[in-house]
């Protein structure tokens, strides 16, 4: 899938070219310290509401294998059902988070950084390449994806799987061709293959971009949505929409767990989740594959 050979493209350039850069360790402690104080808030506002948050992809495996965050990770992945994710950004749009907080979300009034929540902290800098030119926040964010209800695996799951994942390669092209970016083009244009793939995207962008981003976005996140099935899926998780699909009873009802000290929930059966996402999910992965985040800002207040 194009999607996924994007982003190990993008690992493989970090590692080759001079634009971006890794955090310090001691920046990576400060940002973990931040997360996991938002974290905190997050968690503060599902139990006043009884919503059931759970940590998801590489945050749920932190969390079983090195009780916290991987060692050489520095993000937040959290998820929430379509019922509990739809409650929860209606409280957070009337202000239930606090106002040191913004976030963007896939909806028909205003633009959406990616296909999902995402909640930043004011006054703090993550900035990513993508982001450099774009209105979107550019602090430290935490993921949140909706889990929905999917298709049972078979033809029909594959069908829908791939007009999903092909709708999110064109609203990301759209994204980027919406917000052009010199720094991001000659990142990508940095080897051969990099700049081919960057060339298709900024076509399929300019093509698709009769259509605002905002919608691009909106409709992806009315399309993934189903009605009631014995099956639930993450569309824009790691394996995305055919690869996340999972009897329902695999995600919910929620298990404690702990992470960083802090009882969090986690999927109901968490070996099938992990085993399913990374296979051997115990064996500590040799460095050149341990996926890192490279950014081109950073700053957090002491």
């Amino acid at each position: 899938m194009a999607i996924k050979e994007d982003r190990e493209l993008m690992t493989q350039l970090a590692h080759s070219t001079n634009i971006l850069r890794e955090l310090t360790d001691n920046e990576s402690l400060k940002l973990k310290n931040v997360l996991l104080k938002m974290l905190n808030d997050i968690l503060s506002l599902c139990n006043k509401h009884n919503i059931d948050i759970i940590l998801v992809g590489g945050s749920a495996l932190g969390a079983i294998r090195h009780n916290g965050f991987i060692p050489w990770d520095d993000d937040l992945d959290l998820g929430l059902s379509r019922a509990d994710y739809t409650k929860f950004i209606k409280l957070i749009e009337s202000g239930a988070l606090g106002s040191k907080y913004e976030f963007t979300y896939p909806n028909n009034k205003t633009d959406s950084k990616n296909l999902f929540l995402k909640i930043f902290l004011k006054g703090s800098k993550n900035v990513e390449i993508t982001d450099i030119t774009s209105p979107f926040p550019k602090g430290i964010f935490v993921d949140i994806f909706p889990i929905d209800y999917a298709l049972p695996p078979g033809w029909k799951n594959k069908i829908k799987g791939f007009i999903s994942n092909i709708w999110a390669y064109l609203s990301v092209s759209v994204l980027f061709y919406q917000y052009p970016n010199k720094e991001y083009e000659n990142f990508m244009c940095s080897n051969n293959e990099s700049a081919k793939r960057f060339r298709i995207r900024k076509l399929l962008g300019k093509l698709g971009s009769i259509i605002p981003h905002r919608l691009w976005a909106y409709h992806y996140d009315s399309f993934i949505q189903h009605k009631k099935t014995d099956f639930l899926t993450i569309p824009s998780g790691r394996k995305h929409y055919s690869g996340e699909t999972l009897n329902a009873n695999i995600f919910f009802p929620s298990k404690k767990a702990v992470f960083e000290g802090i009882q969090v929930n986690v999927p109901n059966n968490i070996d099938a989740y992990l085993k399913n996402l990374y296979g051997h999910y115990m064996d500590i992965p040799p460095i050149e594959k341990r996926e890192r985040h490279y950014v081109i800002d950073f700053m957090v207040n002491d």
